[in-house]
């Protein structure tokens, strides 16, 4: 037989909650493009506007306890407590950024055998963006410093490469990549 006490530890239940109206709109270009036998470029280009259009007001589920100051568990999850709302009208869509672009090359050189071998380079760029839509930078809470819970995404770019040998009888491939290669 057990004996002892229990200890029942907090949890917080998330909830999925569907915003009333978001605004997307975008436009995205493609190229492909042969410029020479065995020679291929492709890649895109985007642009996406995209944001929280009418009011979504949520209890703050993110840091709760730091952000807002609160030194008791339960009074920085208490949904009764207005002060933990904030709302997430105008915010942005998580990763989902406003600008993009990519381009690829790759050729393809047949050797005498019938196989072939086809080295790649692709670069991309996005624009900064948030991780999740609560966009913690455009918000005010009594915490001074809030850049410890930033959930935005700095722009980046990446550089992936590969190559690749196709066999002769097209029935087996191999192929080495590194994608990131910069970081």
């Amino acid at each position: 037989m057990l004996t002892g006490d229990i200890v029942a530890e907090p949890a917080v239940v998330y909830r999925t909650k569907n915003t009333a109206r978001v605004e997307i709109k975008g436009l995205e270009l493609g190229f492909d493009w042969a410029p020479y036998p065995n020679g291929h470029v492709s890649g895109f280009a985007t642009w996406l506007r995209k944001e929280i259009t009418s009011d979504f007001v949520n209890r703050w589920n993110f840091n709760n306890q730091a952000l807002f100051e609160l030194e008791d568990w339960a009074a920085a999850h208490d949904d009764s407590n207005d002060d933990l709302c904030r709302n997430l009208k105008s915010n942005e869509l998580p990763v989902s950024p406003r600008y993009s672009f990519t381009i690829n090359y790759d050729h393809t050189f047949e050797m005498a055998d019938g196989s072939r071998v086809i080295p790649f380079i692709g670069v991309h760029w996005e624009d900064q963006s948030y991780l999740t839509y609560w966009n913690v930078d455009k918000h005010d809470f009594p915490a001074d410093k809030t850049s410890t819970f930033d959930d935005s995404r700095d722009a980046f770019w990446m550089v992936n490469a590969s190559i690749q040998y196709v066999s002769a009888d097209d029935q087996w491939n191999v192929e080495a990549f590194s994608n990131n290669i910069t970081d």
